[in-house]
């Protein structure tokens, strides 16, 4: 009878994981959302193509463009990396970041600005809001060790 009991409490849970995983795996695009280079004082509006795989592999494409200029200054970059659902948490762990196209050549190779959006030594948590078949909100976390240093919040659409 108890280990009845236990089943009943254990399947709901995985039963839940595996529909969160089927539900993320495809291609997504998320509306734009702010994003901040201190050093810079530069803000950028950024859009984002991700494509979460069914063995645990994501791609995605940012374009950031200069807010208040964005023909002036903007670049793609492309990142690969690995995701997990954990919970409600997804778990995105970025293994690669490279520029790949910009308006200006000089400061997409700049080491100031390279290291503004890569994530050396950090991880991205993301909590997945509201998840359906065709749109969830995520809250992007980047954590050193445990310390949070950024915060974004933005929805995004199936495609």
């Amino acid at each position: 009878m108890r280990i009845i009991s236990i089943l009943l409490l254990i399947v709901p849970i995985f039963s839940y994981a595996n529909n969160q995983k089927s539900l993320i795996v495809g291609k997504w695009n998320c509306i734009p959302h702010l994003f901040e280079i201190k050093e810079g004082d530069l803000q950028f509006r950024v859009t984002n193509k991700i494509e979460y795989e069914s063995d645990g592999k994501t791609t995605n494409i940012h374009t950031f463009k200069l807010k208040d200029n964005p023909d002036f200054l903007w670049f793609k970059t492309l990142s690969s990396g690995t995701w997990q659902i954990e919970g409600n948490k997804l778990i995105d762990r970025i293994t690669s970041i490279k520029v790949i196209d910009g308006s200006i050549p000089a400061p997409l190779t700049s080491k100031n600005m390279l290291g503004a959006i890569s994530f050396d030594g950090r991880s991205g948590v993301s909590e997945i809001q509201n998840l359906t078949k065709t749109t969830f909100r995520k809250q992007f976390f980047i954590r050193e060790g445990e310390k949070v240093s950024e915060f974004t919040s933005y929805v995004c659409k199936k495609v």
